[in-house]
């Protein structure tokens, strides 16, 4: 076994024993000293809250299937992690019913640094638009650390996979199935060698617990630091990961439709109306998730025309623009692309002023008042007019720069 520590032979059999998703096993194991004290109440009957099913599940567990179980994982190196181990991930141990035992491929303790992790969620048939944007979505937030959460069905989940494997970032895959259902671990292990094949389901057991995506899906939702929704339906089942998400104070970023008559977006659409968050681009996420500290961020890598949004210093490019006019600093003070000398001679004094009060930096109305020396209501309309000959703009900051 690669790693297995703490008494995760105790936790294997109480997760057999109250089965998966318990909230009564961690209600009853605080009146006892540890996991093991726990089980051997319940097997000789001394734990008087347990009742006589649970008592008789712990006399007749089967050896050979807790034998079954050890073989296996050491088998195929399959790590271990009970409740108590150092490596399980701290944020499970806040839910009510954490799992007692989870089996993975690959180490868990990226799931424990602290770069934010997201979880996507979407169509097993994800349309051309879905397959189109989750490239250039998820390719910058590899590039800046962040880690991926999915599942492990077709489509946005394979897609989420796929791409984070391809930009050698941190990916979690979750299953609601043991591990050794499909038989075949080749491509489990090709994800754990940059991430980690997750289940709390225990191998070789037979499965008897309804509802395994719903148990799935709060582990998922509860590791992850924010949501992205890339495509749902109106009834899609992704959308039940969107309540863990709001009871947890999670933040949920959904991408706009790519028709909004089309029903394969309605889930989106309806999101929307909600409030939830709109994701245009990988700059939405950064700056979203970083909103206290956006300044620590580095937007460089993302397009330009979405950087400027959250950076004001970092102009935007206009689309199609072919050489970036230079200034020149010798005989002119300013020279504007769309401003001949002539042009810039035709203008008002105040227009002037305010053109030449802005050539260092991007200034706010009343700091251009305040620069200038002019009441800031006679400067409107002078802004206006050059804001409709494009020679400057506001950003979200209610700055003015120069175009």
């Amino acid at each position: 076994m690669i790693e297995a520590d703490g008494d995760y032979l105790s936790w294997i059999k109480l997760s057999l024993v109250f089965g998966y998703g318990s909230k009564r096993l961690y209600k009853m194991l605080r009146h006892h000293l540890s996991a093991e004290n726990f089980f051997y109440a319940l097997y000789y009957h001394e734990e008087k809250t347990a009742t006589e099913q649970e008592m008789i599940a712990a006399r007749n567990l089967p050896e050979e299937l807790i034998d079954g179980i050890l073989k296996l994982c050491d088998n195929e190196k399959i790590n271990i992690y009970c409740y108590e181990s150092e490596g399980y991930p701290e944020k499970l141990r806040a839910l009510a019913n954490p799992p007692a035992v989870l089996y993975s491929f690959g180490s868990l303790d990226f799931l424990n640094d602290e770069k934010t992790k997201l979880q996507f969620i979407g169509s097993r048939s994800p349309s051309q638009y879905t397959k189109d944007i989750m490239p250039n979505i998820i390719a910058p937030l590899a590039k800046l650390g962040f880690s991926f959460i999915s599942g492990y069905a077709a489509g946005v989940d394979k897609l989420t996979n796929d791409l984070a494997r391809e930009h050698m970032a941190d990916n979690a895959v979750f299953l609601a199935e043991p591990l050794d259902k499909c038989g075949d671990f080749t491509e489990y292990r090709k994800i754990a060698m940059g991430g980690a094949v997750i289940s709390e389901f225990a191998p070789c057991a037979k499965l008897h617990a309804p509802r395994t995506f719903t148990l799935r899906n709060r582990l998922m939702t509860c590791v992850s630091d924010a949501l992205v929704v890339c495509q749902e339906g109106e009834w899609g089942k992704g959308l039940d990961n969107i309540s863990y998400a709001t009871a947890l104070g999670k933040r949920v970023y959904v991408v706009p439709p790519g028709d909004i008559f089309d029903p394969r977006y309605f889930g989106q659409r309806d999101l929307l109306r909600k409030g939830f968050t709109p994701l245009f681009s990988s700059a939405d996420i950064v700056y979203g998730q970083n909103k206290d500290n956006s300044s620590a961020v580095d937007l460089s890598i993302l397009d330009v025309n979405e950087n400027y949004l959250y950076n004001p210093t970092v102009p935007p490019v206009k689309r199609g623009s072919k050489k970036k006019v230079k200034r020149m600093e010798k005989n002119k003070r300013y020279e504007h692309k769309l401003l001949t000398p002539q042009m810039l001679e035709e203008l008002s004094e105040t227009q002037r002023s305010i053109i030449f009060a802005l050539d260092t930096k991007p200034l706010c109305i009343d700091e251009l008042s305040i620069k200038l020396g002019l009441p800031a209501q006679e400067l409107v309309n002078e802004i206006t007019e050059l804001e409709l000959e494009d020679v400057l703009a506001q950003d979200v900051n209610k700055n003015y720069y120069l175009l």
